[in-house]
Parts: structure tokens; sequence; C-alpha cells
């Protein structure tokens, strides 16, 4: 244990007791160790006093005073200097005395009936002492490292914080000023221009100085070292650098390496307007630091990215949506132009059902394109624009038959949507064809319940029927092909209720939220 004590130890002996005053120092000095240097109190008042205006390094405190006994004595010393290790002594051994003691954060405990005047009783009081100083620097070792975490804890909590990288920039360089005490900050990154790092924000410092240091030279000492080799700089007088760089009343300057794994992506600095002594503890400290908002500036520069990435891809779909709802049209307006020219009846319904199903896919396009997420659509909405449609196209009185829509609040993907869209178009224009031929009232009823996870989408009328005789799905009908090949699309099945009127009933899966 002779490497522990290394520089000359204060010790407080508190002890009212002259003969155990004197042996206790005989027995330091016996031991031919001069690094001790010992002040005497007799009194626990005394004693306080001088800790108040004093450095101390090892406090040796009899329990018995004039002034105090027992646990208080303790309780006094420890409350005016707690971050002083207290060696006790006292006259008797008493355990439950010694382990309260120990709780509360004594060091050691030593009983008077071993001092004598030999040399064991001088290597145990020795190592004693050096016992205590190094339990608690380790003590201290603790808490550095637990202020170290939560500091650390500080600066990650701003980072998830953060929604871009300057603000988070501007955040981290205050908080580490006010966290380490220090007068001034700044952080440069690493761009573009591998010539130079460019600095992101500074803190306190005057604004006729920001375009002087808006560049550091990333190839020039002693930037190098930081920005190329990884060596942190603490310039403890950094009048050393006025030449190159003016202090702009700086004394004191320490530069970190920023980091994005092993990558230097940048530097934090930070400066004292006087003089400062980086301990070895703020060094490492400054060093986690730059390591963690390194990671945090690249993880936001990585999330900008994927926004920017996302918002062109965004973009780039709706323009795609905007150009085939639009060619979608021209394609419509040739079929109604080529319906307009047609002779033959027949032609012309098979164009008319043609344009129909394109403006049924056109609408789905304009729905993405006006949505806010361009992949999937609220059906409710599109049902209530499609049917509105299909009543303009087919010229049919709202007064004379009536849609009503029960439709779940669901968004639906491309996939999904078309064939439903196609469906609904088909099974709606059938009613509107063939349901009403006798021209009364009448009424269409579209629902969409999502059960069990499971869809069922109906299409419903109170017309005349479908007809009795004919098969549905293998009927020469262009339409009902289209729904039967459209329910399969889906992996659905679909049924027919002929009991009132006609009732088609559609159930899928799907993906739809």
């Amino acid at each position: 244990m002779a490497n522990t004590i290394t520089k000359t130890i204060n010790i407080l002996l508190v002890e009212d007791n002259p003969v155990d005053s004197r042996l206790i120092q005989e027995l330091l000095r016996d031991a031919s160790l001069k690094r001790f240097h010992i002040v005497t109190m007799a009194t626990l008042s005394d004693a306080l006093n001088f800790l108040s205006e004093n450095d101390v390094d090892v406090v040796l405190l009899d329990l018995g005073l004039p002034d105090s006994q027992g646990l208080a004595t303790f309780k006094a010393v420890y409350e005016r200097a707690p971050t002083i290790p207290i060696i006790m002594f006292t006259v008797l051994d008493e355990e439950e005395v010694k382990e309260a003691a120990f709780r509360q954060g004594a060091q050691d405990y030593l009983t008077k009936e071993m001092l004598s005047k030999d040399e064991i009783t001088t290597v145990l009081l020795v190592r004693a002492i050096s016992y205590a100083i190094e339990r608690k620097r380790a003590e201290e070792r603790v808490e550095e490292h637990a202020q170290t975490i939560e500091i650390l804890n500080q600066i990650a909590t701003k980072g998830n914080r953060a929604t871009d990288v300057q603000s988070f920039i501007e955040v981290a360089t205050k908080l580490t000023i006010e966290l380490i005490h220090f007068d001034i900050g700044g952080i440069y990154l690493i761009g573009t221009d591998t010539h130079y790092a460019t600095l992101q924000y500074v803190e306190r410092l005057p604004e006729a100085t920001l375009e002087l240091i808006e560049k550091i030279p990333y190839h020039d000492p002693p930037f190098n070292s930081i920005l190329i080799d990884g060596e942190p700089l603490f310039a403890e007088d950094y009048g050393v650098f006025v030449a190159q760089h003016p202090p702009w009343g700086v004394a004191s300057l320490a530069s970190v390496p920023l980091y994005s794994q092993e990558v230097i992506i940048g530097v934090l600095n930070v400066g004292s307007a006087t003089p400062h002594s980086f301990s070895q503890e703020e060094k490492d400290l400054l060093f986690a630091m730059g390591s963690e908002v390194g990671a945090i500036i690249t993880k936001l520069q990585t999330d900008e990215a994927l926004r920017e990435s996302l918002k062109e891809r965004e973009t780039l779909l709706k323009e795609i949506h905007h150009r085939v709802k639009n060619n979608m049209q021209i394609v419509s307006s040739l079929l109604s132009m080529q319906a307009a020219q047609a002779t033959e009846p027949e032609t012309v319904d098979m164009l008319n059902e043609c344009q129909r199903r394109i403006t049924s896919m056109a609408l789905i396009h304009e729905k993405l394109y006006r949505s806010d997420s361009f992949t999937d659509i609220n059906f409710a909405d599109y049902v209530e624009s499609l049917t509105d449609e299909l009543l303009r196209m087919n010229r049919v009185d709202p007064n004379t038959v009536r849609i009503t829509k029960d439709i779940e609040n669901v968004q639906f993907d491309v996939d999904t949507a078309i064939p439903c869209a196609l469906i609904v178009n088909e099974l709606v224009s059938n009613c509107l064809k063939h349901a009403h031929l006798d021209a009364r009232t009448g009424e269409i009823a579209i629902a969409l319940h999502r059960i069990n996870g499971t869809y069922e989408l109906t299409v419903a009328d109170n017309g005349v029927g479908f007809p009795a005789d004919l098969d549905f799905q293998t009927t020469d009908s262009l339409g009902m092909q289209l729904v039967t090949a459209l329910v399969n699309q889906l992996d659905g099945t679909i049924t027919l209720d002929r009991a009132k009127g006609t009732t088609f009933s559609i159930t899928f899966e799907s993906a739809g939220v």
C-alpha cells in the first residue's frame, strides 16, 4: 500500500485525551512517513470550525468528546464534511455503534485498546488511513460515473425529443455548457467539403467573430489531430493558438471529436473565460459526450434523409395518380364521343358501361391524389362520390332512386380498393339498369362491415329481383362475369339472396384498417 500515499496527507485528529493524541502522532512519525501532516482538536466545536475553513484528507475522530458523545459526534462531523473519509476511535468495541456508523458513512472503526507503541499498531493505523482514503476516492469515482451516466442520459433524452439536426445541435451545445459549467461552446460538422468543418452553432460568442470562425481547416494543425486522428484537444492555455485563432476571451479550450460509430463527423468545442485545468474525469466525460452527441446527430441526419426521401416519393406518387386519373378521363371522354356517334343501341350501352368502369377507377386515383397517404383511401368517402357519379351518368333522378350507405370508416389500399370499387360499380349500375324498369320509387342499399377480421360488402335493392332461373356465376353478362372475377381476385366469396328484391353479399379479408 506504500504507493497509495503519494503526497502529504492532511489529517485532522479530534481527540481530547493528550496521551492518546500524542501516541497517535508518535506512531505515524515512527513509521518514517513524513507525508502526514496532523492538526489536533480537542472539542467537536473546534473541529467543525476547522473543517469549515481548511482542506483535510482524513479525520481521525474520537466519539467521546467534552461537548459531544457517541454517534452524534460522527453525524456532526459527517454533515459538515460529507466528502472527507472519517476513521472513528472509541474506548469500547461496540458492534451496534460500529454498524450504525458504517451505515451512515464512516470509513473505518478502531478501538483505543488497539493503540500501543509497537510496529504492528503503526502498520494497522497507516493501513486504516490509506484504506479510508482509497475507499472514499472509489466512492467518488462511482459518483462521478453515475453523474456521467446522468449527463449522457440527459443528452439522449434531448436527442429523442429533437425533430431535426439543427435544433438538437443548439440544445446539445447549451446543455454541455450548462452541465460542465463552461462559458462558450460550439459544434462543427464535416460536410461535403472535406477541406473544412463548418460551424453549425455557437453559444456566447460575439456576432462579429462568427464569420472568422465559420470554418476550421480540416487538414491543418491542431484540428487535423481531432478531425482526422480523433485525438481530443485540451488547451489549458489557449494563448498558444492566438496567432492562428484569436481567443476572443477564451482562456482554456476543449475540443473532442463527434463520432458516428467509428467515423468522425465533427467536433464539439467548449471554452472557459478563466484558466482551467482539465481533470481526467472531465476529459473522459467530454469525450463520452462527443460520442453521444455524434451518434444522435447521425440518427437525426438519417431521419431527415428518410423524411426527404419519403417526401420525394409522395410527390412522385401524387404525380403518378394525377396522370393516371387524367389519362383515364381522356379514355372516358373518347368512349363518350364514340358512344355519341354510334347508332346501334347495344354498341352505345357497351361503350357507356366501359366508360362507367373507367370512371370508377379514375375516381380511385383522384381520391389517392388528394389523400395524405397516397396509398390508402377512405372507402366510405369513395362510395359517396362514386354513387353520385353513377346517378349522373345514368341520368337517374335522385328523387326516384334513393341510395343509402352504411359503411364503416375503413382505409383500403389500392389492391383492395380497385376490385371493391369495380364490384360496387357493376352491382349499382345493374340495379339502376334492371331493377326499376317499372319506374317506381326504389332504394339501393350499400353496406360494408368488418366482422371478426373479415369484411362483408353488400349491395341490395328492392326492385323486381334477379331472375330466378338465371345463375349469376355462369351468365353471359359481362358485368356479372367481371364481379365474379373480382371477388376471386379478393380471395372472397359471393352469395345472392332473392328474398326481398336482390341482395349480393361479398365476404373477403383485407389489410384495411
